[in-house]
């Protein structure tokens, strides 16, 4: 009775674990991917900025979009190359630093065209800092206990079935 249970039990942390990696793999790429779709959403924003180079109205956008999206860095170039506007996010406390030095907080690169009545103006640059580590760490502990229970459910009915009051 007890490598049933025990099978039982392996099969279903099996399971777990193939569906907490099957939703890892599938999270990274929507993660990523919306990324780039916000980045595009900035592009357009900051369009008519750029059209017109008139640099001090997107920074105080770009500095919310920095904050609010995990940039460490955000530059704007024209159609040239030059530098049109650049924000670099410096609100990160040591915890993010170490997590970052770990490689559990990856910072990956985006890039997409900012267009103004359908023609590339320039370009929209940002450092990206995924933090999705921590809805992974969250989603892990809640496993943890998860399997912790069921090892105890599985435990209580095999001690139940063996069980002989008289």
């Amino acid at each position: 009775m007890e490598t049933r249970v025990k099978f039982i039990f392996i099969i279903i942390v099996m399971v777990f674990t193939t569906a907490f990696l099957l939703f890892f793999n599938f999270h990274r790429k929507y993660s990523y991917q919306s990324a780039g779709d916000r980045l595009q959403t900035h592009a357009r924003v900051i369009a008519d900025s750029l059209w017109r180079y008139e640099k001090g109205e997107p920074v105080a956008y770009l500095h919310l979009a920095a904050q609010s999206n995990n940039y460490k860095r955000v530059v704007v170039v024209d159609e040239f190359g030059n530098e049109f506007a650049s924000v670099i996010n410096r609100e990160a406390g040591r915890a993010d630093h170490l997590m970052t030095a770990l490689g559990l907080l990856p910072v990956r690169f985006l890039e997409t065209d900012i267009r103004h009545n359908g023609a590339a103006i320039g370009k929209i640059m940002a450092d990206w800092q995924s933090r999705a580590v921590f809805i992974y760490f969250y989603i892990t502990i809640c496993l943890v206990f998860f399997l912790i229970g069921v090892w105890f459910f599985l435990n209580l009915v095999v001690a139940k079935k063996t069980w002989n009051p008289g």
